[in-house]
């Protein structure tokens, strides 16, 4: 097992504002030996460690076992670093330096929150069915992991991608019983806080709540929509298509046709598709992908302004080169010989150049 002993000496050598020459005089070794510890090219020798403990006020045991703590935006920085690796290299690759830096800080689990979730966005990069499967796995070990963290946001997080992970598995026992553990909350205490806030004046704390939970419930209305046209795409194909319009009004209304247009528009060409609908399956993948080219935020959103999104760590590249994927689907064979069709795919290259 390799020892991160000098990325600690280097942490709080810095920590203390204390150069390698000040460091190496008062322990007794050379300048070149401090710098070979710190980049890992060897270690103290055992009998200098009470003496580097003794110059940092700690312990030789806590020396040896000094948690390096990591920033989310460190994290975040890492899994972009890891994203384009799948976007680029190999899934395989990707997955061997995302793993260095999960043994490199074991009880960051935020860390193991977003390394599962990057696993499963990049299932569809698996070059093998035999790849998807381990991707598919890892993931569920690390959110197995991350669902019992401190944090109730990404216990809960981590909760909601198991049960979508153990599903894709056919494990659906265990995708109920853990969608049973999360609490139902009958009353949320934010409603109550606005009211609170609104009679106190407090109109600033008020509108920061209000925004968070009118997006969160306008979510989980567009979800509900969206789970009806699975539901009627196996029963009746015209309820789904009124429903699919239901969920274009509420987008529009709230103003999240940029939020919202890559997975509504799949959805939109999947019914058409079914539906044997050139037309709209064509303009719903053509969509697809002009959505896939903006940025997505919601500054000045008159509702919305100021709420944070899930931030994604793939480039909107990779998302529309995995359109290829789903338009591999048998559902979509009657639209492979149309004009239109191909010069579709050839968008679709462009972003891959």
């Amino acid at each position: 097992m390799e020892l991160s002993i000098g990325e600690v000496i280097y942490k709080l050598r810095k920590e203390r504002g204390v150069t390698q020459e000040v460091l190496a005089k008062a322990v007794g070794v050379s300048v070149a030996a401090v710098s070979k510890w710190e980049s890992k090219n060897s270690y103290p020798d055992i009998t200098i460690l009470p003496s580097i403990a003794r110059y940092f006020n700690t312990t030789i045991d806590k020396l040896l076992s000094y948690e390096i703590e990591i920033s989310n935006e460190e994290v975040m920085n890492i899994m972009k670093e890891c994203a384009s690796l799948f976007e680029k290299n190999s899934p395989e690759n990707a997955m061997k330096v995302c793993e260095s830096y999960i043994r490199q800080y074991p009880n960051s689990m935020f860390l193991k929150f977003r390394a599962g979730s990057l696993y499963m966005m990049s299932i569809p990069s698996a070059s093998s069915e035999d790849e998807a499967e381990n991707m598919l796995n890892r993931a569920i070990e690390l959110l197995e992991v991350s669902s019992q963290s401190e944090e109730l946001e990404i216990i809960e997080t981590s909760k909601y991608i198991l049960s979508s992970l153990y599903t894709m598995k056919n494990e659906f026992e265990k995708a109920e019983e853990v969608i049973l553990s999360l609490p139902k909350v009958s009353m949320d205490r934010d409603d109550m806080l606005i009211g609170l806030y609104i009679n106190q004046d407090r109109v600033d704390d008020a509108k920061e709540i209000l925004k968070n939970l009118t997006y969160k419930r306008v979510n989980s209305v567009l979800t509900c929509l969206n789970y009806y046209t699975t539901i009627y795409l196996k029963e009746d194909i015209s309820k789904a298509k009124e429903i699919l319009d239901i969920q274009d009004k509420v987008i529009k209304v709230f103003g999240l046709d940029d939020i919202c247009g890559i997975g509504n528009n799949m959805t939109a060409s999947h019914i058409h598709a079914k539906d044997k609908n050139m037309e709209k399956t064509l303009e719903a993948i053509e969509n697809i992908i002009e959505s896939a080219g903006g940025d997505y935020n919601l500054d000045n959103h008159i509702l919305f302004d100021g709420v944070k999104l899930f931030e994604g760590v793939h480039s909107k590249e990779y998302i529309v080169l995995n359109l290829k994927k789903l338009l591999d689907e048998s559902i979509y064979d009657f639209i492979r010989n149309e004009d239109k069709y191909k010069e579709i795919l050839s968008k679709i290259d462009e972003f891959g150049k």
